[in-house]
């Protein structure tokens, strides 16, 4: 989409000094199922040789205006967002990064802004939604879009259009602001239960929580008629004239404008775990971490980078796409294969680009592929040179072709990992007691994996991790002095930090219940055993 000089004022909300503020209470009822819904969608970064720890931000596509020019200190970034020629990124401590096109100022974020929870970039202009549930936003502002309503309170989540402004509050109602020519800022009647919200070129979406759509606004090519059938969806995206969805099987679905193809989803996708719209472009992320992209190419928009590592979100400008790769990952994992052995009694493998810390011990994974002969021997694994214990055959016959187990693990603490993993490089030698047979049942070859648990990030270096430290712009919406990424973690039914035995009673009472929000924790309309499973699996995981 071209770019034309427009010659209309900026106007910037007003933005208070860097202060945690805790003013909003009371909004467990909706948010609970909302935010464990949220993280059920989220991938794990796994099976990935390079990891970035530090939430590293990709971009392709029309440079032009620099919007794909990333800052080269940037990181720690937890969001991105695209506009018509900008990009927008969120920081882990709630500060926000803007570039590209600034003809409208959109670029220009307020003086003092911090404490940031979530972002959104319209085409001309730019919102934040800050940890108090307050919006700031900046850029073009002819049609009113940056002037927050008077009566807006308790934002939740936030989208920007071409022209307008979408808000969700905690009380499940949307408000809309701005540009409404077609009636995008018509939010219908009697609309709640919301849990997330879109906004498009000319129209708006509303997820509601039975994963249901509501539309409205310019409907010209069919882009606020869900079609028959389309029901169970997690997420939504608005394009110009399209609109992009992924069902809770992963499924993606595609209606509105099909000029480019935007709206004809790939053959080879179909577990969807995030998505984007752009002008006339579509964008999903894959459960392991893959990004597909389809429709208008003619910038290279949709040319996705050969190099990307773990994606976990994607944004979608005009003509650009933008992708933040793992931060905050779970269980990444590293497999070379080592090879046959041989007659060879040593293997060893250098782990890099590994991050100094973790929160969780790491296992160390050996297993083998084919048959190995280890004729009644052990392999001893050592990191840097220190042994950590010894994995041994499973069988004492080596005329039986005895298979090394399958996955045979060994644990590193986290003081261990971390003076390991100062120089950010984990050799790691696998050596057998004796020789290993070449003539009989040589043909396996062994792999290694170092898995690490939830990475530990401290991006502000106060030797706590971001994700539930309130100087890293964490969110307390509640006001209650805990954090609510540990608050609401899975399990966690009475808020008091941790899940343990007064967890497992509110669980057991209601159990059976229908559609409950506190209970349900795999969001299938019931609370059963797999909602128990699901609790005992976090049982004292957070504290």
């Amino acid at each position: 989409m071209n770019f034309h000089r427009l010659d209309f004022r900026m106007q910037a909300t007003t933005v208070c000094a860097c202060a945690q503020t805790n003013s909003f209470k009371g909004v467990r009822a909706l948010l609970s199922r909302t935010i464990l819904q949220g993280s059920s969608i989220a991938i794990a970064c796994s099976i990935s040789n390079t990891l970035h720890a530090d939430g590293t931000v990709n971009c392709w596509g029309s440079n032009e205006y620099g919007q794909c020019s990333t800052p080269l200190t940037l990181g720690c970034v937890k969001a991105i967002a695209a506009g018509s020629a900008h990009t927008v990124a969120l920081k882990a401590d709630g500060t926000v990064v803007c570039w590209g096109s600034n003809e409208m100022w959109q670029c220009t974020a307020p003086g003092g802004l911090c404490n940031v929870s979530a972002i959104a970039a319209g085409y001309f202009h730019t919102v934040a939604l800050k940890a108090d549930r307050t919006i700031a936003a900046w850029g073009f502002n002819n049609f009113g879009q940056c002037n927050t309503p008077d009566d807006l309170e308790g934002v939740m989540a936030i989208s920007a259009g071409w022209g307008h402004t979408v808000a969700l509050q905690v009380d499940g109602t949307v408000m809309s602001w701005g540009y409404n020519y077609h009636g995008q800022c018509n939010v219908p009647a009697g609309l709640t239960d919301v849990i997330a919200i879109a906004a498009g070129y000319t129209h708006s979406l509303a997820l509601k929580a039975n994963g249901t759509i509501v539309g409205w606004g310019y409907d010209n090519y069919g882009q606020c008629t869900t079609p028959g059938g389309v029901t169970d969806v997690r997420a939504i995206a608005a394009g110009v004239d399209h609109t992009v969805v992924i069902q809770e099987d992963g499924a993606l679905v595609c209606w509105g404008q099909n000029s480019h193809g935007q709206s004809t989803i790939p053959m080879n996708v179909s577990d969807a775990t995030a998505v984007a719209a752009g002008g006339y472009h579509s964008v999903a992320v894959k459960s392991d971490g893959s990004v597909v992209c389809w429709g208008n190419n003619e910038l290279n928009q949709c040319a996705v980078l050969a190099d990307l590592d773990i994606v976990t979100s994607v944004a979608a400008g005009s003509v650009h796409t933008v992708a933040l790769l793992c931060w905050l990952s779970v269980d990444v994992r590293h497999s070379p294969n080592l090879g046959a052995f041989g007659n060879d009694v040593v293997r060893q493998h250098a782990f890099t680009a590994l991050p100094a810390t973790i929160g969780e011990p790491a296992t160390v994974t050996l297993f083998a592929t084919g048959d190995l002969d280890l004729t009644d021997e052990f392999l001893t694994v050592k990191l840097d040179g220190v042994s950590i214990g010894t994995m041994f055959d499973t069988e004492n016959s080596a005329s039986d072709c005895p298979t090394f187990p399958s996955r045979a693990q060994l644990m590193v603490d986290t003081n261990t990992y971390a003076a390991l993993a100062a120089d950010g490089v984990i050799m790691v030698t696998v050596e057998s007691s004796s020789s290993v047979s070449s003539t009989q049942c040589s043909n396996g070859s062994l792999v290694i994996q170092l898995e690490l648990p939830e990475l530990y990030n401290d991006c502000n270096d106060n030797g706590r991790n971001d994700s539930c430290d309130i100087d890293a712009g964490a969110v307390d919406i509640d006001g209650d002095g805990r954090i609510d990424a540990c608050e609401y973690a899975t399990g966690d039914l009475n808020l008091d930090g941790s899940v343990g035995g007064a967890d497992l009673a509110i669980m057991l009472s209601l159990w059976g219940a229908e559609d409950s929000i506190m209970g349900d924790l795999d969001n299938d309309g019931v609370v059963s055993a797999a909602d128990l499973a699901i609790l005992l699996a976090s049982w004292n995981s957070f504290g």
